[in-house]
């Protein structure tokens, strides 16, 4: 891919080069270092980077939508994470002293992450 087409590609998928090559340095430098320090341990590695690449997806995905959808949407999106962090005050699951998930049966959910 030449140099003009890969300018025209990154602006149909609404990314920032520098942004994009910052995050994927971050990330491989996390990568890395959860590598040396969790005992060389592969299988943890590998798990972290199936995440990783699936936040990437949604990232990319949440790069298409619209600037005017967030503003729409922004308020529902903010009273749903209230009423989640009330949820976790009366349903909430105690780990490590701290009263802060959900536990949806599947997988557990700190709503706190999306406020």
């Amino acid at each position: 891919m030449d140099r003009s087409n890969e300018g025209k590609f990154l602006r149909l998928i609404h990314l920032d080069l520098t942004l994009l090559l910052g995050l994927l340095a971050i990330s491989g430098t996390g990568l890395v270092v959860l590598y040396s320090a969790g005992q060389r341990d592969l299988d943890l590695v590998t798990g972290q980077a199936m995440r990783l690449g699936l936040g990437f997806a949604i990232m990319l995905a949440l790069a298409q939508v619209p600037p005017h959808y967030f503003r729409f949407w922004s308020p529902w999106i903010y009273l749903s994470g209230i009423l989640l962090l009330l949820a976790v005050m009366v349903i909430g699951d105690v780990s490590k002293g701290a009263r802060r998930w959900l536990d949806l049966g599947v997988l557990r959910f700190q709503p706190s992450e999306i406020m």
